[in-house]
C-alpha cells in the first residue's frame, strides 16, 4: 500500500510539471449570431432533407391505400 501511495505522489508530480496555462490555449471560434439562429418568422431551409420526407411520406401512403398522391 504504501508504495502505491508513493507512485500516486510522483503520478500526481507529473501532472504538475507538463500543465499549460491557461493564457496559453485560445478560446474556441465562435458564430455570429445571425448563424446561431434564424430570423424570427424565417425557418431553417432543409430543402434534400425535406424532399426526401415527402417522398417517404408519400410512399406511406400509397401502401396504406389512401389515395393521396
Amino acid at each position: 500500500d504504501e508504495e502505491d501511495e508513493e507512485q500516486d505522489e510522483d503520478d500526481d508530480d507529473d501532472e504538475e510539471e507538463h500543465s499549460a496555462s491557461a493564457d496559453s490555449i485560445p478560446p474556441p471560434p465562435t458564430l455570429p449570431a445571425a448563424a446561431a439562429r434564424p430570423i424570427e418568422g424565417h425557418r431553417a431551409d432543409y430543402g434534400f432533407v425535406g424532399s426526401v420526407e415527402a417522398e417517404i411520406r408519400r410512399r406511406i401512403a400509397e401502401d396504406i391505400g389512401y389515395g393521396i398522391r
